[in-house]
């Protein structure tokens, strides 16, 4: 693995969740987030393939808290959470990831201990169609997302939101109104101002990245995170789809500052940088350490 740094590019109320019982996060402390895309295959390469991102994320030096955020599951991502969280523990990383279940699987979370932190997250709407037809569970979504909500999880002293893959269409650009960005359903609502990361983990690659951008700069407004996560279902290098450029994505304080193709540019208060498995083309990992300051609860 190694790191890649390319050349600048236009860019294309609820019950309360479980929080462990941390330190409180230091505004010179430095953390490391780590945001890891993984192609399909076996589970032994899948392994190997999410040690080698992190041994390349992590140094024995690095300092402060260690995040770990994983895409959605799917049947080519074989990885059992009894994995997931042994890898992590490794490397003293909280983790973020959608739990390998058919028919169930559900988003949950670990701290460097492998002892479970928050509550069990299921995946309420899929695509805009739905989002349309149900304003209910958008509805849902919002109280699950305010404040104290079990939307939010608390992660080595960062609060971080989740979006369930195509859950990011709950909000809806106004093509009257220059793409505005709004929640569908209620333009006056907002969402994720109490969090300074925000995670949409996804399955599968997402299109039309015209708008999700445009949904991506809302979600980072304001000195947020905002990172968009998924699997690269090509099985091989050179097949349809495998590009890491849309398969893991960073937005800080409106902007793209990062994708799996390279760093766009630089941001004050966040560096980021690009972990890519060029030897095997197996993962691709977005680092990016940024101060407690920064990422402390709004």
């Amino acid at each position: 693995m190694q790191s890649l740094q390319r050349s600048k590019r236009p860019a294309p109320a609820s019950t309360p969740a479980t929080r462990q019982v941390t330190a409180p996060l230091g505004s010179d402390e430095l953390v490391t987030l780590v945001a890891v895309s993984l192609r399909v295959g076996t589970a032994s390469v899948r392994t190997a393939a999410l040690t080698t991102a992190l041994d390349a994320a992590f140094t024995g030096t690095t300092p402060g808290p260690r995040i770990v955020l994983l895409p959605g599951w799917t049947a080519g991502w074989p990885l059992s959470d009894s994995v997931v969280v042994d890898v992590c523990r490794r490397h003293s990383a909280a983790v973020r990831f959608e739990r390998a279940q058919v028919g169930t699987g559900f988003w949950t979370s670990y701290d460097a201990n492998g002892d479970t932190n928050g509550r069990r997250i299921h995946q309420w709407i899929t695509d805009s169609g739905q989002a349309d037809r149900q304003p209910d569970r958008v509805r849902d979504i919002l109280r699950r997302s305010a404040p104290g909500g079990e939307g939010t999880i608390h992660l080595a002293g960062v609060d971080v939101g989740l979006l369930c893959c195509g859950e990011n269409n709950i909000l809806r650009c106004e093509q009257s109104h220059e793409n505005r960005v709004s929640v569908r359903h209620d333009p006056q609502a907002s969402l994720f101002d109490h969090v300074a990361v925000v995670l949409n983990g996804a399955h599968t690659r997402m299109g039309n990245w015209g708008k999700l951008t445009k949904r991506f700069e809302y979600l980072s407004r304001g000195r947020r995170l905002a990172l968009f996560i998924t699997n690269n279902l090509a099985r091989a290098a050179g097949q349809p789809g495998t590009s890491w450029r849309g398969a893991v994505r960073a937005y800080f304080n409106g902007a793209l500052l990062a994708d799996g193709g390279g760093v766009l540019g630089a941001q004050r208060d966040v560096d980021v940088r690009v972990v890519a498995d060029d030897a095997h083309d197996q993962a691709c990992a977005l680092v990016v350490r940024a101060k407690g300051s920064l990422l402390k609860a709004r």
